[in-house]
This record gives structure tokens, sequence and C-alpha cells, in this order.
């Protein structure tokens, strides 16, 4: 398994600036948040603006792992389709970086929409970013994420099974699984096992489950057995990338991701070393 940090980690830096830090506390992979305060600005992102992307990436021996999109809402019909132009268009920038996996998070059903039709409306529209996607050679990713209908390990795998088609897989974010308290570690790997294209890793202590409550932490420092969780995806064969989802640009009071990030990749590089 290789090791990978995520923009939002670094929300001080460029995208180049960002590569340097990974590159030099050991990280061989950057996933890159995608919005209009992001590390790429999608609505303005020009051709030139990936080919240095691409430059300075070659120049770190750095893999493009993951384009995180907030494209999400693919339910209220009068938002639906400039949400899927705009996903297409992350999907199209992965693309042009060599980047082989864009993520899609979901939402809940939004007032007027039945948890069917919201369904529903989702999947039909994931098939048709994945017919775009599958042209580029290009994954969707569903993430197992809080405050979607794919929180859970079941509910992910039944939304992949049923749009069933080649290039969609999974992003595994144990936490939200944590915070959803239905599924194990175990339980979860073995669930989502065949689809597992990608890995988030962050920590946290729950405070109130029933709320959804915590405290995020850097990793190793809550109450998510990362090790045990590292040895199982180990146990399936998983050699992908596991991303360090410090959150630093949603919780300030995170230390600076010079200590945070930097101990988190000194952990990481210890656990693996050690399953």
């Amino acid at each position: 398994m290789k090791l990978a940090g995520h923009t939002m980690g670094v929300p001080k830096m460029d995208i180049f600036q960002a590569m340097d830090f990974f590159q030099e506390i050991g990280y061989e992979g950057i996933e890159i948040r995608c919005d209009h305060d992001g590390h790429i600005d999608p609505e303005n992102y020009a051709a030139s603006t990936g080919e240095n992307i691409q430059e300075k990436a070659k120049e770190n021996r750095m893999e493009i792992v993951c384009l995180t999109s907030y494209y999400l809402d693919l339910v209220r019909e009068e938002v639906r389709d400039d949400m899927l132009k705009g996903y297409q268009n992350v999907i199209r920038i992965a693309h042009e970086l060599g980047c082989k996996r864009v993520r899609y998070k979901g939402i809940l059903p939004p007032e007027g929409y039945t948890y069917e039709e919201a369904w529903e409306r989702t999947k039909s529209g994931l098939k048709k970013a994945a017919a775009f996607a599958r042209d580029l050679d290009v994954w969707i990713c569903v993430e197992n994420h809080g405050g979607s209908m794919t929180q859970g390990a079941e509910e992910t795998l039944k939304m992949v099974e049923e749009i069933h088609m080649d290039n969609v897989g999974v992003i595994f974010d144990y936490a939200f699984i944590d915070l959803f308290g239905v599924e194990d570690i175990d339980e979860s790997v073995d669930i989502l096992r065949p689809f597992i294209q990608h890995v988030h890793l962050k920590d946290h202590i729950i405070t109130n489950r029933k709320t959804g409550t915590l405290i995020k932490l850097p990793l190793g420092e809550g109450n998510i057995d990362l090790k045990r969780l590292l040895a199982k995806l180990k146990s399936i064969g998983y050699e992908g990338f596991l991303t360090d989802e410090y959150e630093k640009y949603w919780q300030e009071d995170l230390p600076e991701p010079e200590i945070g990030m930097r101990n988190n990749a000194r952990y990481l590089q210890k656990l693996l070393s050690e399953i």
C-alpha cells in the first residue's frame, strides 16, 4: 500500500507547495480538492494549469490519485443538469491530468423527494457520469460518506451493484462507517472488498453517535483502530493508495499540517512496517 496526502490538509499552500510538502514527508501521491476555493477550481481550469500540475507531479515522482469533486446533487430537478455537467468537467480534468479516479459523495433526499426517488435519480445520474468517464479511462468512486444515502457499507454496496458498470467502485472511508455504528472493520471491508478502489484515513473520538458529534484528531489519537484496518486491507490484497485525509480546511483548530500531517505520515509509515 502507498500513501497520499489530501490538499484539504494544506489550505494555505498552493498545489505546487502541497506536492513539495507531501514529497518531503514521504507521500507518493496527492488527492486534490476541486472546488471554487480548492486547489483546482473546475470552473476556471485551463489546459496550461493542467500542464503545470503534471510537470510538477512528474518532477516530484508523485501520482495524482484522485480528484475530490463537490458536484453532489444529482436529485433536484432544478440543479441536476448543471451538477452533472460540472461533475463531467471534473472527470475530463482527471483524464487530462492522468488521474484515474474521481470521488462522488452523495446527499440525503432533499425536501420534496422520497428516499426511493432520490436513490433512483442519484443512480441514474451516476450511470450517465460513468458512461462519460469510461471513454476517458476514469473511475467513478462512490464514497461511503456521512450525510448521504451511502454512509454504511451495505448501502454503498447496493448503490455500486445497482449501477453495475465496470468503472464504478468505492472510496472506502472507515471513519464514516465507524460513526454510522452498524458494521465493524472486518465486516465493512469484507462487504465492499470487490469494489474498493481507494481508501481515506482519518481519526476521531465519537462523543454522541446519535447526533453524529465527534472530535476530529490526528491519526493515532482517536478511537479508530488504524493498525487493524490496515492489516485487514492488506489481508484482502489491497495494494492501492491510502490518503491521509487531514481535515484542516474544515477544522481550523487542528495542528498546522507541518506538524499534524508530518506526524500522520510517520505514524502511517510505522503501521505499514508493522503489519
